[in-house]
């Protein structure tokens, strides 16, 4: 295994550890940002299963998108399982920017940002 590619796995296990108790949470905003990051984890996964292949070694990995990504593995021959919905998942968290921090934000986590901006505000 490439050492790049356990970098990545190891990125990808701490993601989802980060995940977990987000998405099993009541709280909708906190559940919508654990999906948010387990997205990201499955990211991680599928860069280093292209790593791996040697993909990178030919194409430049960085810059692909999400789309771009399941693309690269379907033409390497690696099933994605449910790919379809997963694209869909990603289509959602098309950026925009949180008017309460003035930075980029996808539009479940403007809700988290906007929910815990007015959480302190209200706790002054």
């Amino acid at each position: 295994m490439k050492e790049s590619t356990l970098h990545s796995l190891v990125i990808a296990r701490t993601l989802l550890d980060r995940a977990e108790p987000l998405c099993t949470s009541e709280d909708r905003y906190l559940a919508s940002a654990g999906l948010v990051v387990l997205q990201d984890a499955i990211e991680a996964v599928f860069y280093a299963i292209l790593i791996e292949l040697g993909i990178d070694e030919s194409k430049s990995l960085e810059r692909k998108s999400f789309d771009e990504l399941i693309g690269e593995l379907k033409a390497a021959g690696v099933p994605v399982h449910k790919s379809g919905t997963l694209k869909a998942l990603n289509k959602q968290r098309v950026l925009g920017t949180c008017k309460s921090c003035r930075r980029p934000r996808s539009k479940i986590a403007r809700s988290v940002c906007a929910s815990a901006v007015s959480r302190q505000n209200t706790q002054r």
